[in-house]
């Protein structure tokens, strides 16, 4: 295939053009846009400079610190200040009275089962009627009551335990009374003053 040219009527090929222009020069410009588009296939030498250095978190724990890692007087001062009762929606310290009396009763109770001396002291008006089993009678009966009284003052709005609480002090009351006032078995001393006033209290 070939065609005539208006300058000298010489006729060139089609191939011959299209060589031609293959090897016509090129520009810097167009130069540097074919190295680097040949160079997107191979990946370039990595300088030290072009390295970004790690980001380095600091392991800080902004939550708050666990109870394990507190001091011994801070992590006491805070048990007790989450596990002791709450009191009622009015106000008041009765949760609280009821939380000491079931406290103090754990020593009554052990004393009942080790040694007789402060029940016999309590009971000095007859205290040949205080026998090993009576002492563990009296110490059974003494740790039922203040089951109820520790239930009673970690849920004081309960009427059913606040009704049973008051049912213990008031057995107990009547107990000591009519053992000093009627069976002559209790005499008002620094053993006996104890129960007869906490009964009287709630």
């Amino acid at each position: 295939m070939s065609q005539s040219d208006d300058g000298g009527g010489s006729e060139i090929s089609v191939e011959g053009r299209l060589r031609a222009s293959t090897q016509r020069p090129r520009t810097p410009g167009a130069a540097r846009q074919q190295a680097a588009s040949q160079g997107q296939g191979r990946s370039a030498p990595v300088q030290l400079a072009d390295i970004e250095p790690p980001i380095v978190v600091p392991d800080f724990d902004i939550g708050p610190p666990s109870l394990s890692s507190r001091p011994p007087c801070l992590l006491l001062r805070l048990e007790l200040t989450t596990d002791l009762p709450q009191p009622p929606v009015g106000g008041g310290i009765l949760p609280y009275w009821l939380l000491i009396t079931s406290i103090a009763s754990i020593y009554n109770v052990a004393q009942n089962y080790v040694t007789l001396k402060q029940s016999k002291e309590i009971y000095s008006g007859k205290e040949e009627q205080m026998t090993p089993l009576a002492g563990r009678l009296f110490g059974a009966w003494t740790a039922m009551a203040a089951a109820i009284r520790l239930l009673a003052a970690y849920d004081i709005s309960n009427k059913g335990l606040y009704d049973l609480g008051i049912v213990a002090f008031g057995v107990a009351t009547f107990h000591f009374v009519s053992e000093w006032l009627v069976f002559g078995t209790v005499k008002p001393n620094r053993a006996s003053i104890g129960p007869l006033v906490i009964g009287c209290e709630f």
